[in-house]
């Protein structure tokens, strides 16, 4: 099974919402889906880097989604303008350097809660608002196994995974629920890689765009494939 990145569905007058918007996947994906016609309401804790996604016409917000007071401000605003949601991209994210032996329990804490807690929180707020549609979790290959000095983020990718099969599980039905691996790309939280995030685009917008027929509790790589939960195929594709 692969997603068709040719030909990724409707998205003109599809309501999105991307958390993390500011930068990175997150503002390369709410420009695109504007792009297609898809009405977009994206947050971030950084509120200059959304001025550029308002100019071209998403509905912004500035938010912490670990918060949940945030959270529900962000729903408030997706029901009030919108109307109601069609998609979720559950983005945002952050990536500590530092080796669990060495990490502050206050910056455990943290890391679980804007990449793991937040997700859960994000997608349990935005179910009123949605008749049915497609939740995206994004994840990282490092979910798959340990790496110095980003176990942390390891471990909450991890979970992202879990969660991401735990609510297709749960829903089923209408909604369709995937993870989304977009690989090494040049973002705010990797500044030297060499790809530019728009290489994950068009798989999120196929993702954004599924229906009630789609795929749902799987994980998708960038190339549109599905990428295996079982763990000794994920570390062949790493490399390990």
């Amino acid at each position: 099974m692969a997603l068709d990145l040719e030909h990724p569905g409707r998205l003109s007058g599809r309501r999105v919402l991307v958390t993390g918007g500011s930068s990175g996947f997150g503002r390369a994906l709410s420009l695109a889906l504007l792009e297609a016609g898809a009405k977009v309401v994206t947050c971030a804790r950084d509120e200059r880097g959304l001025a550029p996604l308002a100019q071209a016409g998403a509905l912004t917000v500035p938010a912490d989604v670990s918060k949940p007071g945030d959270v529900s401000a962000l729903m408030v605003l997706a029901r009030h303008s919108l109307g109601g949601l069609d998609a979720v991209i559950n983005n945002a994210a952050i990536l500590p350097r530092v080796r669990l032996s060495d990490q502050s329990l206050a910056d455990w804490r943290r890391t679980l809660e804007i990449n793991l807690s937040a997700p859960w929180l994000v997608t349990r707020e935005a179910l009123p608002l949605m008749r049915g549609g497609s939740i995206v979790m994004v994840t990282s290959g490092l979910g798959w196994f340990p790496m110095e000095p980003y176990n942390s983020y390891a471990v909450s990718k991890a979970g992202v995974n879990l969660l991401t099969r735990a609510f297709a599980q749960e829903l089923g039905g209408r909604f369709r629920v995937n993870a989304f691996d977009p690989g090494t790309a040049r973002t705010r939280m990797n500044p030297e890689a060499g790809e530019p995030p728009e290489r994950a685009v068009p798989a999120l917008l196929a993702l954004a765009a599924l229906g009630p027929d789609g795929p749902t509790g799987l994980c998708f790589k960038r190339d549109g494939r599905v990428m295996p939960w079982d763990r000794e195929p994920a570390l062949r594709h790493a490399g390990r």
